[in-house]
């Protein structure tokens, strides 16, 4: 492969001739308090010295292994702890990628003994060994206990506390006040609308976003329960008869029943009117209110309850026929309700996850009749469907890959009564866009299964990328799905452009200073564990690790329910 070279590149290599790194600049400069050891304060953020990038938490066996680097390499070894050496090999190389950087590929994939390892290189230009990491079949293990840990730092409505790492994280029970109805009545009033989950980095909570986010989280019990079943988070819950897992999820469950208005129609969303300053979350003491209903949010709510009642029957029955109850009502109320709806967005001046209904009725649809086997569900889905296709990027504005998923992988003893054809069809574009993601993934310097563009909340597309695989490994059981998704989760946990991990608390270097009001807020020095942040856009090295920067550093319950539906098909 010829040696190809660009500005951009060049001065990617003058910036690392001057010590800056990755994800350093920013058009504007930033004052940074303080810079986790090993970095130094640029005054455009936190620069580490770069290394050889790879996933710094560690690699599964039997799985592919690789790592990048943005110089020239020759050849380089995988040493073990002591600095032995127990594989050598040579660098792929030159190549490019979608943004013009040169780099250089090393395949470790042979070294499979589980143990502590380093990545060294040589080359005429000196460069860092890559931090130490694990290979084992247990590697996933931690990451998804924190990754859990950070859904459950984000509660609202209830008393939060758990240790990571010797550090213990906590508040009391927030938000616990009633939310003003003056915004869709007209008139004062108030409804309770505490519990779930806080979205993002600040206090708001979102119907779209909430159910997407179960729905995910859910899927993972479906898809791997036996990796699930018995495993112990740090919650107030934890030794009840219900598995923690589920526990954890039961909370967002429970908001998202009270959005529910008395004619099945739901709340599209329950925020203060503006987004509060960097308080604590009992130090929100801004008003909240209710929206207006939106059609996307109900349809929504329909998949994720008739998931949910599934889910829970063989361990909460009473839950689950209340899931069920409250699906079929929405999905009624959206049958005499064919108009897409959205929700009135004055006088909020934020008024997020805004976005057409099609796909999310498809979602509904499909879910309630895997659920149940109901006629009229099925005729919905198969119509929903139609227009619907599993797609390599997706978000919550479309979620016609999950009702496809549903529909095709479905469980139902009956379920042939679908349309063969339609059947046929998704299933072979299942796995198309499965090949072309693990064709790109193999090609991509970074291990990317996309080379499309990034936006906000680039992190979580990465990660929403492994349920595509996953489902189509579920069809075609080829390794070479898995070997993208293991790639997925190496780049969001150090083969990156910046060499660093992209969630709070494990990895090498994480985030810092992620835009996020509890960790800002509650005078110590690490950020809250486990959450995932929305990554660098639109390119590679805008992260700048600071507080304020929520275009790159805030996290999302989406991201980190994504992320856990990736780590859950590979946890020991």
């Amino acid at each position: 492969m010829a040696f190809r070279t660009s500005l951009r590149s060049s001065l990617f290599a003058s910036a690392l001739s001057l010590g800056l790194g990755f994800g350093c600049g920013t058009e504007e400069a930033r004052v940074i308090s303080s810079c986790p050891p090993g970095s130094r304060d640029t005054g455009y953020g936190c620069a580490y010295d770069q290394r050889v990038a790879v996933n710094s938490v560690g690699y599964l066996p039997d799985r592919v292994k690789r790592a990048t680097v943005p110089v020239q390499v020759d050849s380089f070894q995988v040493r073990d702890a002591a600095g032995g050496i127990v594989y050598e090999a040579a660098a792929i190389g030159p190549t490019m990628d979608q943004d013009e950087q040169t780099l250089w590929v090393l395949d470790f994939t042979e070294v499979r003994q589980p143990g502590e390892y380093y990545v060294s290189v040589q080359g005429p230009t000196p460069y860092l060994d890559s931090v130490h990491f694990e290979i084992g079949e247990d590697v996933y293990d931690s990451l998804l206990h924190i990754l859990m840990l950070g859904m459950t730092g984000q509660r609202c409505g209830s008393a939060v506390g758990f240790t990571w790492n010797g550090t213990r994280y906590s508040h009391p029970a927030c938000h616990l006040d009633d939310a003003s109805l003056e915004l869709v009545e007209g008139a004062p009033g108030t409804r309770d609308g505490t519990g779930g989950w806080h979205d993002a980095g600040d206090y708001g909570k979102y119907t779209v976003n909430g159910a997407f986010a179960s729905g995910m989280m859910l899927l993972a019990w479906e898809h791997f329960p036996e990796r699930l079943v018995g495993r112990a988070f740090d919650l107030p819950e934890a030794g009840d008869e219900v598995p923690d897992y589920l526990d954890e999820n039961r909370v967002n469950l429970d908001w998202l029943l009270k959005m529910q208005n008395a004619d099945g129609s739901v709340v599209h969303k329950l925020t203060a009117l503006d987004f509060p300053g960097f308080v604590s979350p009992v130090g929100d003491y801004a008003e909240r209110y209710f929206s207006d209903w939106s059609s996307a949010g109900t349809a929504d709510f329909v998949a994720v309850m008739a998931q949910a009642a599934r889910v829970y029957e063989p361990v909460d029955p009473e839950f689950a026929a209340v899931c069920l109850a409250a699906a079929r009502r929405s999905f009624d109320f959206l049958k005499d309700h064919p108009e897409e709806h959205s929700p009135v967005v004055l006088p909020f001046k934020q008024m997020q996850y805004v976005t057409s209904d099609p796909d999310d009725r498809a979602w509904g649809a499909c879910e309630l009749w895997e659920t149940t086997g109901d006629e009229d569900a099925l005729v919905e889905c198969e119509v929903g469907i139609a227009g619907q296709h599993p797609a390599t990027s997706w978000d919550w504005s479309g979620l016609g890959s999950l009702a496809v998923y549903t529909y095709v992988l479905s469980r139902r003893s009956d379920r042939d009564r679908r349309d063969p054809e339609l059947v046929l069809e998704r299933a072979s574009e299942i796995t198309s866009v499965a090949d072309t993601m693990a064709l790109v993934a193999n090609e991509n310097p970074w291990g990317l299964a996309s080379r499309g563009n990034r936006y906000w909340g680039i992190n979580g597309v990465y990660a929403r990328m492994v349920l595509g695989l996953r489902a189509a490994y579920m069809l075609e059981p080829k390794p070479e799905y898995l070997d993208a998704a293991t790639q997925q989760i190496d780049h969001l946990l150090g083969r990156n452009y910046s060499s660093r991990s992209q969630v709070t608390g494990i990895g090498y270097a994480p985030p810092a200073h992620p835009h996020h009001r509890p960790s800002a807020a509650d005078g110590i020095d690490l950020p809250w564990p486990g959450l995932l942040i929305g990554g660098a856009w639109p390119d590679p090295w805008s992260w700048t690790d600071v507080v304020d920067d929520a275009k790159t550093g805030e996290n999302a319950i989406n991201w980190n329910a994504a992320l856990i539906y990736a780590v859950a098909g590979f946890v020991r």
